[in-house]
């Protein structure tokens, strides 16, 4: 684990992490973010790490954010004030803290989420960098909760704090696919494994709804998702090594390809249409 376990010490340093790699089916993306590591950064996105530092650290909370109380006018010099007072921290107003307050809250009132977060045995936004074993890069990871029992019988748990459109197991299955879920998980357990040789780790996402009534859910992966998450993670992570040593970003094609047109979008043919569509006929 890094010695410096607070964010801006995380951000600072230069390793892979999920963030990157789920970018690399696009090199030249995936550097571009690299170079500009805030460019992405959004309103809405201030409002989702709200949630987690008011869930998961909520003693750190005024440590990275301010709440304003002034219409937030670049132009006002009252707001430049306070963000000069403010400088480095996530500017929220009384809406966005408050609704987060709420998720959060919550969150922690939840019957099985809250005794997780609470645990003697927890650690929250937990920095984690290791060595991988296949190619030599330095890897990276920053854990929403690490759970880590005193009994070396026991699992270590990783979870991660999700804002979700709806908990419904099938749904999230669908989601963790297409949302990359099952790749981040995959990374952060390579991370706690390579840190806790011949400790079993296990993995799972606490899922809260954006809209009310912000249902909570506690969803747990078995192996074989960790074993697909990790089949999506290595091609791209043996991907970004061999960008870094070549200093190469190539863009995502480099040669022409077809189209990949789905199947409805063909007219139903028969048989006897085949022909008229190039089909074999004699």
């Amino acid at each position: 684990m890094s010695a410096d376990n607070s964010d801006a010490g995380y951000r600072k340093i230069k390793a892979a992490n999920w963030s990157i790699v789920k970018l690399m089916d696009s090199p030249a993306r995936a550097k571009w973010t690299i170079d500009n590591p805030n460019a992405g950064d959004t309103a809405s996105r201030g409002m989702l790490r709200a949630v987690h530092a008011l869930t998961l650290e909520p003693h750190a909370f005024a440590d990275a954010f301010a709440v304003c109380d002034m219409r937030r006018d670049a132009r006002s010099k009252g707001y430049q004030d306070f963000l000069a007072a403010n400088e480095g921290k996530t500017i929220l107003s009384e809406r966005e803290h408050d609704d987060a307050a709420t998720i959060a809250a919550i969150v922690r009132a939840d019957p099985v989420a809250g005794p997780l977060i609470t645990s003697p045995d927890a650690r929250a936004e937990v920095s984690l960098l290791w060595t991988d074993e296949v190619t030599g890069i330095e890897c990276k990871g920053r854990a929403d909760l690490i759970i880590t029992p005193a009994d070396p019988a026991l699992p270590i748990w990783v979870y991660d704090l999700k804002t979700v459109r709806d908990i419904d197991a099938s749904v999230m299955g669908r989601d963790a696919v297409r949302m990359g879920y099952l790749g981040q998980l995959a990374h952060y357990a390579a991370g706690v494994e390579a840190l806790n040789p011949g400790r079993e780790v296990r993995a799972g996402i606490i899922a809260v709804t954006g809209s009310a009534p912000h249902e909570v859910a506690v969803l747990h992966l078995d192996s074989a998702m960790i074993g697909a998450g990790e089949a999506k993670r290595r091609p791209l992570l043996d991907r970004y090594a061999e960008c870094v040593r070549a200093d190469s970003w190539p863009a995502r094609y480099t040669t022409p390809v077809y189209l990949d047109v789905p199947d409805w979008a063909y007219p139903d043919l028969s048989a006897d249409d085949s022909a008229d569509f190039g089909g074999d006929h004699e």
